[in-house]
């Protein structure tokens, strides 16, 4: 669908059938975010179909593609935390002792509290914590 909408997008007489006024592509749907969480889903199926790897990727380069095309904020956070929540489920999956299971989620809570930490002490948008 992305492939097809923005390749008919350079028709001028089907432009605005596919981008909205802000040149968000919206393909077949009437609403660029709609059309981005539908683009979200296909990236979650193909990331959890087991066929082919090079028909996967490319597929979901598609879809990331549309999504980044649909200038879509909030699914772009939202396809974010699904690739690093599919990436979590591929390597615990990956890890064959417990030990190294529970050290794994150790890293990653670690990690993600680096993350928080940092980013309310940086203020993230407001004003700094630290004076």
């Amino acid at each position: 669908m992305t492939v097809i909408s923005w390749t008919l997008g350079f028709i001028p007489a089907l432009h605005s059938k596919f981008y909205d006024d802000n040149e968000d592509l919206h393909g077949f749907f009437e609403y660029a975010n709609t059309y981005a969480v539908f683009l979200l889903i296909a990236l979650v199926t193909i990331l959890f179909n087991h066929r082919s790897k090079i028909l996967s990727l490319i597929c979901a380069g598609i879809c990331i593609y549309g999504i980044c095309l649909s200038k879509s904020r909030a699914v772009w956070l939202l396809s974010i935390i699904t690739v690093l929540v599919a990436a979590f489920y591929y390597l615990l999956g990956r890890i064959k002792s417990r030990k190294g299971k529970i050290s794994f989620i150790i890293a990653l809570a670690v990690t993600a509290g680096i993350i928080i930490l940092a980013l309310i002490l940086t203020g993230y948008g407001r004003k700094s914590l630290i004076i």
